[in-house]
């Protein structure tokens, strides 16, 4: 980026803090670093997400509770790949566990690619725990068409 580009984007994000709510000035597609750095993070050939280290599952207030064998027990196995943990129970709130944003935006990638489940980002937000998932699918189902549609 040139100094005078970097004037000109400057000007712009400052001339935009009134009509939005947070600006990203990237020197690159953010579609492309997107897919990169989010979506495709450990998910490159070659890259076996069981040979990372993890660590144990952290000291919560809620008592660790088994998944159910069947989706419960996939989306968990997800979700302590996407943490980086040993274990994750149908009970633990993900954001309890370490959670945040991007890591929630892997998350939703995750499932929709390995259990290809068309789960809304928002997901993660409404139903924070693994195990709240299966019995609401459907309904998540139906989010994530209108959060297409909006």
């Amino acid at each position: 980026m040139t100094p005078t580009q970097a004037v000109e984007v400057f000007e712009r994000a400052l001339a935009a803090v009134d009509v939005v709510d947070h600006v990203v000035i990237s020197t690159g597609s953010l579609d492309e670093r997107f897919q990169l750095w989010v979506v495709d993070r450990g998910m490159a050939a070659g890259f076996n997400d069981e040979d990372v280290e993890r660590d144990p599952r952290p000291d919560l207030s809620t008592p660790y509770i088994e998944p159910a064998d069947g989706t419960e027990a996939a989306l968990a196995a997800i979700w302590a790949r996407v943490l980086r943990l040993e274990m994750v129970g149908a009970e633990d709130d993900f954001f309890g566990l370490g959670g945040n944003s991007v890591l929630a935006i892997e998350l939703v990638a995750r499932v929709r690619k390995e259990l290809k489940i068309p789960v809304p980002t928002s997901a993660v937000m409404g139903y924070p725990s693994s195990g709240a998932w299966p019995p609401r699918s459907t309904k998540l189902v139906r989010a994530n068409a209108a959060e297409a549609t909006a």
